[in-house]
């Protein structure tokens, strides 16, 4: 069922559910990380990032850096 949402009115959050590993360069071990993703409702434009943890200092940093104009990331 499509929603119909105003420019601005809504974004949903969460994380992806599935952790992501990558390869630290200097050790070769594979990090564990967390899929942070944010999509606006009316336009579907999304946001992803890799993030250490799902708690609350990264989960709100990751919404700062979601939010912040293009020319900033």
């Amino acid at each position: 069922m499509r929603q119909v949402h105003q420019g601005g009115d809504r974004l949903f959050v969460d994380y992806s559910g599935l952790k992501a590993y990558y390869t630290d360069p200097t050790t070769g071990d594979g990090v564990a990380c967390e899929l942070f993703v944010a999509t606006l409702g009316a336009s579907s434009y999304t946001y992803a990032e890799a993030s250490p943890s799902q708690q609350v200092p990264d989960f709100l940093a990751s919404h700062v850096r979601a939010l912040a104009p293009i020319e900033e990331q």
